[in-house]
């Protein structure tokens, strides 16, 4: 215990390492729908767009599972990969919190420290704590995970009071985490399939918009890792053939 009016001393907090099982029962929950998704979105495309090949039913059927497996295995490959980063990211996790600053470092992201007059808000959730700082790019998330997690919730209280998340808040922000991707998996779907050039350029401009809006935020992110941040300049591709398709879009409207 820390005597009255003595400084806190400067302390270095982990996460529990038995805690990554069921953190990596969430992770494979929340995606096994967006998963199962873009598997359906694959298969979809190919059995529009394989006009060649409908009536010569053993080829179609035998591309039809050839798709369906290279994108399955891709998938899982992508799957077992983030998994990986999540261990490293959740076994280098430190936390460092002195007396008037609070510092989060992991292996492969931006290092982040807020001093206390930079907190705007504290929120707590059945997950953990969120603080925000001066943007909500700058913010430190602490599963409940962490070791001593209550004496630096305690600690951080102090700073600024804890307001909890309410219920319908939490359960907007987990029906838009899942919601956003769909839409964009089924948009991209419809962009693709679709010969309307009026569907395409419906479709078409806000896929632009969105693909562009989020590499843009993916890459000055401090909530991402290093390596994810730099691929998003593959995003390039994708653009390059919606803005041609696109373009073949407006000379037929014209």
């Amino acid at each position: 215990m820390i005597a009255p009016g003595r400084p806190r001393p400067t302390r270095v907090y982990s996460l529990d390492p038995a805690a990554f099982s069921s953190f990596r029962t969430r992770f494979l929950k929340q995606r096994a729908i967006l998963l199962f998704a873009v598997v359906m979105l694959g298969v979809l495309v190919f059995a529009v767009t394989a006009e060649g090949l409908r009536n010569n039913f053993p080829w179609f059927l035998l591309g039809l599972m050839t798709i369906t497996l290279a994108l399955a295995t891709g998938i899982v490959s992508g799957l077992v990969k983030g998994l990986r980063r999540e261990k490293e990211a959740w076994s280098s996790f430190s936390l460092t919190v002195g007396e008037d600053f609070i510092a989060r470092r992991i292996t492969g992201y931006p290092e982040l420290e807020l001093s206390a007059n930079q907190i705007s808000a504290i929120n707590e959730s059945p997950e953990g704590i969120t603080i925000v700082g001066p943007t909500r790019d700058h913010s430190i998330f602490i599963n409940r995970a962490l070791e001593d997690f209550e004496e630096v919730r305690s600690h951080l209280a102090a700073w600024t009071p804890v307001a909890p998340v309410p219920l319908s808040r939490l359960r907007v922000g987990k029906a838009m985490m899942l919601s956003i991707p769909l839409a964009f998996v089924f948009g991209f779907a419809i962009f693709i399939i679709s010969d309307n050039p009026t569907v395409q350029v419906a479709t078409g401009v806000p896929l632009l918009v969105a693909l562009s809006a989020c590499a843009f935020i993916a890459i000055r992110s401090k909530q991402l890792p290093d390596k994810t941040r730099r691929s998003m300049i593959l995003i390039v591709f994708p653009l390059i053939g919606i803005i041609g398709r696109l373009v073949s879009a407006f000379e037929r409207l014209r």
